[in-house]
């Protein structure tokens, strides 16, 4: 009799998933309409299509993704009076919180 071993870890790899960002301040402030966008750079190129997420945060602070593969994506948060920001990020749980930090520079009015 034979026995065939399949490691499930590996299967469960590449199973979706639904996956939230949470946008704060450094005092975990919620961010609400913060702007995200989730790109897949593993995807792209050779007759593949890259997937890309996006949307803006709710007033909780917090976006989800459907259909996300547990592995690492290009993550970019932009906020009007917030630094932009900008990480590869690797899916290992459901949730990731992104601190956004104030912008240094005033915006200027030109006469």
């Amino acid at each position: 009799m034979a026995v065939l071993l399949i490691p499930i870890p590996l299967l469960a790899q590449n199973s979706t998933r639904t996956f939230q960002v949470l946008v704060v301040t450094q005092d975990d402030k919620a961010i609400s309409d913060a702007f995200v966008l989730m790109h897949d750079y593993q995807s792209s190129g050779h007759g593949s299509t890259s997937e890309n997420w996006e949307g803006r945060t709710q007033g909780d602070g917090s976006i989800t993704f459907s259909g996300v593969e547990g592995r690492c994506y290009d993550v970019f948060v932009s906020k009007g009076a917030m630094l932009p920001y900008s990480q590869r990020i690797c899916v290992k749980s459901s949730t990731a919180k992104i601190r956004l930090k104030p912008d240094p520079h005033p915006h200027l009015s030109l006469d």
